[in-house]
C-alpha cells in the first residue's frame, strides 16, 4: 500500500464513520497527484473528485464543498499550499471542516518535484496571514497514512476546523505492507441478543458459514439452515425449520403459531378477492 492509497482510503473511511459525503478538489502536482487519482477511482463511496485550474480554485472548490455540508478536501505539495494560504484563513474564520494534505517537496519556490524533504512545517504551522492557528498532524510512514487521515477528519468536523496533514514524496510514493483494520460488522450487542434466545436458525444459501461464525464468535448452539440448489429460499421451507422447534411446545400442534388477531385486518377490511373476515360483509360492496 503506497502513502498516497493509503491517505485516500483513510479520507474515505473518515467520511464514512464522520456520516458526511466527501469532496475533493485538487489540482495536480508532484508528489501530491497520486491522491488524487487514487480518490477518482473511489467514487461509489460518496466521494467527488474535481480537477480545478488551479491551485486557488482547488481550495476554493472544497471550502465550497464544506460550506454545503459536505467534507471538503485538497491536498498539493509546499508552493501549492503557498497559494491556497488566503483560503485556509477564509476556512478558519469560517469555522468549515475542510482537510489539507501537504505532501512535501524540496526547495524554496518552485522546489524540485522529486526531492524529497520535511521542510515544510513552519509553513504548515504558521504560514498565513493574521490570527490563523489550525491543527497540523504528520504520518511517519505509509501505513500510517491511513490512522493520520481519520484523525484529520475527526478533527476537522468535531471542531468544525481546518486541519493540514504532512506527508512527503518518500512516504506517498513508498509502499509497505499493511493490515487490514479489523472491521466488525456486527452490532455490539449481538451476543447478548442471541442468548436471549432458546433455539437459534440461521437461514443461509451455503453451507453454514454465518452459522459457524456466530457459534464461534458468540458461543451459542446456532442451527444451521442450508439451502445451495441456486434457488432462493421458499417461506415454506423457513417456516417449516421453525416449526420443528415449535412441535411439542405447550399449547402447540404441529408446529403452527396461533392466530393474532391483531395483526389481522379490522373485520370489514377487504381482502384482494373481495371477501372480509368472519363471512362479513363490507358496506362498500353493499
Amino acid at each position: 500500500m503506497t502513502g498516497a492509497d493509503s491517505i485516500s482510503l483513510g479520507l474515505v473511511a473518515g467520511a464514512q464513520l464522520a456520516g458526511v459525503p466527501m469532496f475533493f478538489g485538487g489540482y495536480p502536482i508532484t508528489p501530491a497527484s497520486a491522491i488524487l487519482h487514487s480518490l477518482s477511482r473511489l467514487n461509489e463511496f460518496g466521494v467527488t473528485t474535481f480537477q480545478a485550474e488551479d491551485e486557488i480554485a482547488a481550495i476554493a472548490s472544497a471550502i465550497g464543498a464544506s460550506f454545503a455540508g459536505q467534507l471538503g478536501v485538497t491536498s498539493s505539495s509546499g508552493p501549492g499550499i503557498a497559494l491556497k494560504g488566503e483560503a485556509m484563513g477564509l476556512a478558519i474564520m469560517t469555522e468549515l471542516p475542510l482537510v489539507i494534505v501537504n505532501s512535501q517537496r524540496g526547495g524554496p519556490s518552485t522546489g524540485l518535484p522529486t526531492k524529497t524533504e520535511q521542510s515544510d512545517l513552519y509553513q504548515a504551522v504558521y504560514g498565513r496571514n493574521g490570527d490563523a492557528p489550525m491543527p497540523v498532524i504528520a504520518a511517519r510512514s505509509a501505513a500510517d497514512c491511513f490512522d493520520v487521515a481519520i484523525e484529520a477528519v475527526r478533527i476537522a468536523t468535531q471542531y468544525m476546523t481546518p486541519v493540514m496533514v504532512l506527508t512527503d514524496g518518500y512516504i506517498a510514493n513508498a509502499a509497505e505492507p499493511w493490515k487490514v483494520p479489523d472491521i466488525w460488522p456486527m452490532p455490539k450487542n449481538l451476543g447478548v441478543l442471541l442468548r436471549g434466545f432458546e433455539h437459534i436458525v440461521v437461514p443461509e444459501m451455503n453451507t453454514g458459514q454465518l452459522k459457524t461464525v456466530l457459534r464461534d464468535q458468540f458461543l451459542v448452539d446456532a442451527k444451521p439452515l442450508n439451502k445451495v440448489s441456486g434457488q432462493p429460499f421458499r417461506i415454506s421451507e423457513i417456516e417449516d425449520a421453525i416449526g420443528a422447534y415449535l412441535d411439542g411446545a405447550p399449547g402447540n400442534g404441529g408446529g403452527e403459531v396461533a392466530e393474532d388477531d391483531t395483526q389481522l385486518p379490522e373485520k370489514f377490511s377487504r381482502h384482494d378477492d373481495g371477501t372480509t373476515r368472519d363471512g362479513a360483509v363490507s358496506p362498500q360492496s353493499v
